[in-house]
C-alpha cells in the first residue's frame, strides 16, 4: 500500500506543487520516508508530469484540461 500511495499519488501531488511554486514539504517527507523504506526511487518509478502527459504544459493549461478535458 505505501509504495503505491507513494508511486501513484504522493509523487503527482510533489510534481503538481512543484510546476504551481507550492511548497510540498510534507508529501515530499512521506516520498523520501517510503523510498527509505523500500529501497526504491518512486520518483523515478511514480507518475511524474511527463507520465501523467503534463509535461512542458503550464498551469492554465493543465487547469484548461481538467476542467474542459473536450477543448484538447
Amino acid at each position: 500500500l505505501a509504495h503505491g500511495f507513494a508511486r501513484r499519488i504522493a509523487h503527482p501531488i510533489e510534481a503538481l506543487a512543484g510546476l504551481m511554486g507550492v511548497r510540498a514539504p510534507t508529501i515530499g517527507m512521506v516520498i523520501d520516508m517510503g523510498c527509505l523504506l523500500h529501497g526504491r526511487d518512486y520518483r523515478a518509478e511514480g507518475r511524474g508530469l511527463d507520465r501523467l502527459g503534463l509535461a512542458g504544459m503550464d498551469v492554465k493549461a493543465i487547469h484548461s484540461l481538467v476542467t474542459d478535458p473536450e477543448r484538447q
